[in-house]
């Protein structure tokens, strides 16, 4: 369809593992991936930051409603992201990509 000119890009939703995920990403035949990804659980990340080109995206799925229920989380977790919110510094995590250090 994307030869044909019907569709403009071609991507993958999934909660695989990431060696699956990754076998998926390098097979060259996807434009972007929907994955779970975040502070508390960065296992996608090398799938995200293997393509080269400019048109690859990467969507994350449920940034602050399942990422740990960021939303309603731990006083502990409070401390370790303050002073921003969770909700916040995953945010900022996820939008700068690992910048960031545990």
């Amino acid at each position: 369809m994307q030869q044909e000119g019907r569709v403009r890009f071609v991507g993958f939703s999934t909660h695989a593992t990431t060696d699956i995920i990754l076998e998926a990403v390098q097979s060259d035949e996807f434009d972007y991936l929907n994955v779970h990804w975040y502070f508390v659980n960065d296992l996608n990340w090398p799938p995200s930051r293997l393509p080269n080109n400019l048109t690859w995206g990467v969507f994350i799925i449920s940034r602050t409603t399942k990422a740990e229920k960021l939303y309603e989380t731990t006083e502990k977790v409070g401390r370790v992201c303050a002073p921003p919110t969770p909700m916040q510094f995953n945010d900022l995590y996820a939008s700068r990509g690992r910048r960031f250090t545990r």
